[in-house]
């Protein structure tokens, strides 16, 4: 046998023998290679602030936050860790890099776009008056208010003619319990937190009568997303998505899912 035809066998019978089971050994590689056009992402959600994002009995965490971000992060291909943070850590977190975009839904005002970029509009928010008096009948109240929120800008600019005492806590729940517990006479609530309370049925009972919108256009507010100033891209992603979610219909039916009227 010559040398060309024993390098000529080689190849027909080794090569074959050797190349196929290394390829075998790639496909894993490939098919488990990330696919997401954003890779892993981190959003942040509200705690304790039902309907919004909040824990059920078994645990999981709920609410439309909470499925609005999965929604997102299937439409721009992105894999989402969903953690929970407090209102007022929510902006610094993203500045910093902590994490990606918040679907909490926040006032993008002049203060937060100097430091994180935002969406497109997701939804018109309004406020609206929780207490055992109509507010104009509530002098020398104590008013419990969410710290950072618009809700608690008006009250400090508002409760200075009605003496108020504010008393800032740290999440929805922390609101319902200084009412509840009589520590605060009322509060100013975004619109889904307002719906809660009502569904929740506990306040009525415990003396707090009055609920009605508050007229004062600076507690009508533009909310959305707000996401990091690093990733221009996803920022026009997230503003794709957000666009066909309205077209299609899918926000209008996470609307009907969490609340009984419509918020957006």
């Amino acid at each position: 046998m010559n040398f060309h035809t024993i390098i000529t066998q080689w190849i027909r019978h080794i090569v074959p023998a050797l190349v196929i089971p290394m390829c075998i050994g790639i496909l894993p590689f490939i098919a488990a290679a990330d696919p997401a056009n954003h890779g892993n992402l981190k959003v942040l959600v509200l705690k304790n602030s039902p309907s919004m994002s909040y824990r059920d009995s078994q645990g999981n965490l709920e609410g439309f936050s909470v499925d609005l971000a999965k929604i997102l992060c299937a439409k721009i291909k992105a894999r989402c860790a969903i953690e929970e943070v407090l209102l007022s850590e929510v902006i610094d977190n993203i500045a910093l890099g902590n994490a990606d975009f918040s679907t909490s839904e926040l006032v993008p005002t002049p203060e937060r776009q100097l430091k994180v970029r935002f969406t497109e509009q997701v939804r018109q928010g309004k406020s609206f008056w929780f207490g055992k008096k109509p507010m104009k009948e509530s002098m020398n109240f104590s008013v419990a208010v969410v710290d950072g929120s618009t809700q608690q800008q008006w009250a400090k600019k508002v409760g200075v003619e009605h003496s108020w005492t504010i008393i800032p806590v740290k999440t929805n729940s922390d609101v319902a319990s200084a009412l509840l517990s009589h520590l605060a006479d009322a509060t100013a609530l975004p619109t889904t937190t307002t719906l809660s309370f009502v569904r929740e049925g506990k306040l009525g009972p415990a003396g707090f009568s009055s609920l009605h919108q508050i007229d004062d256009a600076s507690t009508w507010y533009p909310v959305a997303i707000p996401v990091t100033p690093t990733k221009k891209k996803l920022l026009n992603d997230l503003n794709e998505a957000l666009h066909e979610i309205k077209s299609n219909g899918e926000l209008e039916e996470l609307n009907s899912k969490h609340f009984p009227m419509r918020i957006l």
